[in-house]
């Protein structure tokens, strides 16, 4: 297998949304949390999530968004921005003190939403959840029929080869996030989401690129994805 590296080598993966560190639960300082999404949500990659994820929004008719794993609450002030005769809200495990964010565990078996919308985003924030089905199960109920999941997230395949070449001294990276759960393709997605009457209706990679010949094979591997589910009915 031979690689071509992306043109930075920086670490391309966002910290969690919600989800501290397995077992560690206690130890979760908010408040430090609260500064390493701030920062992230203000950098370029960050701002590469949101064109893309927008550029897919503003095909959509929708009246309410929930961006699911908000976080401080930097996606819900844009969506605000840019939609403005939308209803906009966020909910995240822990409290970041975002403006129009709420405190609620989707992965919880007691989990409990009144309202209902027809767009639910997670920017960066699927690999962080313990219990995917039990998260994609609740979020099914908020979502309104013929709704839309737009799903933002780090192409496992590129954090891999990535890790890699940072293993063999090819790349200086930073370390990656220790609060993921697990990374999570495509497939690994449709799996669950299919099964809650969803259906993938658009998948986009987007950003640095990798080049590599896999069994003779030229591939050009990107370092996020774009998935948007559309909810039968």
């Amino acid at each position: 297998m031979h690689f071509s590296p992306p043109t930075s080598a920086v670490e391309t993966v966002a910290p969690s949304h919600g989800a501290p560190p397995q077992g560690h639960e206690r130890a979760f300082d908010v408040a430090a949390y609260r500064r390493k999404l701030d920062a992230f949500n203000h950098s370029h990659n960050y701002r590469m999530d949101l064109d893309a994820l927008f550029s897919v929004v503003r095909e959509m008719s929708f009246t309410a968004i929930l961006d699911v794993g908000c976080g401080t609450g930097f996606m819900v002030r844009e969506a605000r921005k840019r939609h403005p005769a939308c209803r906009v809200e966020g909910i995240d495990r822990f409290d970041f003190d975002g403006e129009g964010c709420w405190v609620a565990d989707v992965c919880s078996v007691d989990f409990s939403w009144q309202r209902r919308y027809d767009l639910l985003t997670m920017v960066h924030a699927i690999n962080h959840l313990v219990d995917l089905e039990r998260a994609i199960e609740n979020l099914n109920v908020l979502l309104e029929p013929g709704g839309h999941l737009l799903i933002a997230n780090p192409n496992p395949a590129f954090v891999k080869i990535i890790r890699t070449l940072n293993a063999y001294g090819h790349l200086e990276t930073r370390g990656g996030d220790d609060t993921v759960v697990a990374y999570l393709g495509a497939a690994e997605i449709d799996r669950v989401v299919n099964r809650c009457g969803l259906d993938r209706v658009l998948h986009r990679e987007y950003g640095e690129a990798i080049r590599c010949t896999v069994h003779g094979t030229d591939m050009v591997i990107r370092e996020r994805e774009l998935l948007s589910y559309r909810k039968r009915g």
